[in-house]
């Protein structure tokens, strides 16, 4: 949403020609959230950097988020090359399957 809306604002509201301003605004931007850079791949979904955490419970018995890992650049294939990506198929219920 927050995309959209710079994307939107650079432009001007212009959304002409099959809204190709918006798109080449889109392709090209970068912009900082709470949790860090962001960018948008060609299919204009997020590239972000994805934490990795574990809940865990003070002495106190209050539970908090301790940081195990930060994966950076985390886009839609998971970081994998696109075409292994599309040969994984749909994922769904039953795939991948669980043994």
């Amino acid at each position: 949403m927050k995309a959209a809306l710079l994307a939107l604002k650079q432009v001007g509201g212009d959304l002409s020609n099959g809204q190709q301003k918006l798109k080449d605004a889109l392709a090209k931007l970068e912009f900082e959230a709470p949790s860090g850079k962001v960018k948008l791949d060609k299919n204009r979904n997020a590239v972000a950097d994805s934490y990795l955490t574990v809940v865990e419970k003070k002495a106190d018995g209050t539970l908090f988020k301790r940081l195990l890992q930060v994966v950076p650049e985390v886009n839609q294939t998971m970081k994998l090359p696109e075409d292994e990506f599309l040969k994984l198929g749909s994922f769904n219920r039953d795939n991948p399957s669980c043994p």
